[in-house]
């Protein structure tokens, strides 16, 4: 909570997911195992036989592994080029051809592929979810004047899509974001705006939360009807786990007298 009167304030505020969830985690892909029927060849009895494969994911994080540099390091969906050399050469040719089977199989994929499966947002408009990171109080016989408002939030994901969206679930269309229209205000004029005034005829507080809106309201609808989306959370105005946010606020308050 921010108070005083009679001169300026700034309000700074940073917060991320991770500070609001701090108990969320992401899969750590790399590390999962996976098992995978395979039927080859074997020479030495000069039958096909099928054998179950259990191997840990690192093998699809080969290329580079020993290297410093992350631009060295890709994973076997990211350039499969060498990698059956390279399993060959640490393993042997039936290994190789496995795993270059077991890399196109959507299950072992979604196991191993940090990529693969869209990390989607931890809480969105259905969840009901409600934080607020300010507060100011306006005392009596003040008006709260905003003076300068920079507001950002930073994220890794979709934007101005409904979440069952195909640029939402799938991951090859995420990408950087960010966003300056993250927050609500309980009351008052809009805090980007200069020059105006509010409050002074009561105590006063204006509580600032994060925004999360439905796609229905995103889209100014006024009824369910207009839409099959109309509940489901829009990215934009969703909790990623990749989001960060920074929200400061200049204002001053100015003497005013209430006319009964």
């Amino acid at each position: 909570t921010v108070a005083g009167g009679n001169m300026m304030f700034v309000a700074h505020v940073t917060f991320s997911a991770m500070d609001l969830f701090p108990d969320y985690e992401t899969e750590d892909h790399r590390n999962n195992s996976f098992t995978y029927d395979w039927t080859y060849y074997d020479y030495l009895t000069n039958t096909y036989r099928n054998d179950t494969f259990s191997y840990n994911c690192q093998v699809f994080y080969l290329i580079g592994s020993l290297s410093n540099g992350s631009t060295f390091q890709v994973s076997y969906w990211q350039d499969d080029d060498n990698y059956w050399d390279a399993w060959a050469n640490e393993y042997n040719n039936t290994i190789a051809d496995m795993l270059v089977s077991a890399a196109s199989n959507h299950t072992v994929r979604s196991t191993c592929d940090e990529y693969y499966i869209a990390a989607m947002p931890i809480v969105d408009a259905t969840d009901g979810y409600v934080y607020n990171f300010l507060s100011i109080d306006i005392p009596q016989g003040y008006a709260i004047e905003y003076l300068q408002l920079d507001a950002l939030h930073q994220w890794y994901g979709c934007d101005n899509e409904y979440l069952s969206y195909y640029r939402c679930t799938d991951s090859d269309y995420h990408q950087d974001d960010t966003s300056s229209d993250f927050y609500s205000w309980s009351e008052g004029v809009y805090p980007g705006y200069s020059e105006v005034y509010y409050g002074g005829w009561d105590d006063i507080t204006i509580d600032f939360d994060i925004k999360l809106i439905n796609w229905g309201e995103y889209q100014g609808y006024s009824s369910p009807s207009q839409t099959a989306y109309y509940y489901e959370g829009v990215g934009q105005y969703s909790i990623w786990p990749s989001s960060a946010y920074e929200f400061t606020l200049y204002y001053q308050f100015v003497p005013v007298i209430p006319v009964e």
